[in-house]
């Protein structure tokens, strides 16, 4: 080989080393962003597990609780005042019915975001309405 020659093989040698440790360090870093974003997501369940507990507890620890056609406001006065992670926007919206809750978690600046609807019946939260009695008797047939 000449010179020319072992100058231009080391040359492509070069650029394609260069062009693949370019493509490696983009594929190592998606890699750690999606590792990032799994992180986040797990950390947004968590903390919609911990409300959810804490429901619960509450659940267990009421002697009487309200009864179901207020209760969704109430539970949103009881989750409002728990606190949020650090880096975690809380956003508490009645449902239409007024019968349960929609909670969402989102990390600021990232579009990773959980949603949970609570319903407090399903919970033990409230006690049904009274069940209007039946003004009469049906009639007997005869």
């Amino acid at each position: 080989m000449n010179l020319m020659e072992v100058l231009s093989a080391a040359l492509l040698f070069s650029l394609s080393a260069g062009s693949s440790l370019q493509i490696w360090s983009l594929i190592s870093m998606g890699v750690m962003q999606e590792e990032r974003r799994q992180q986040l997501a797990d950390r947004l369940d968590g903390d919609l597990a911990a409300l959810e507990a804490s429901l619960r507890l509450h659940s267990r620890q009421t002697l009487q609780p309200p009864p179901c056609g207020s209760s969704a406001a109430s539970l949103r006065t009881l989750l409002s005042s728990h606190p949020s992670s650090a880096g975690v926007q809380r956003q508490l919206s009645l449902l239409p019915t007024q019968d349960g809750l929609l909670v969402e978690l989102a990390i600021e600046g990232l579009p990773v975001r959980r949603q949970r609807l609570v319903l407090p019946a399903a919970l033990g939260l409230c006690q049904p309405l009274p069940a209007a009695p039946a003004a009469l008797a049906a009639p007997p047939h005869g």
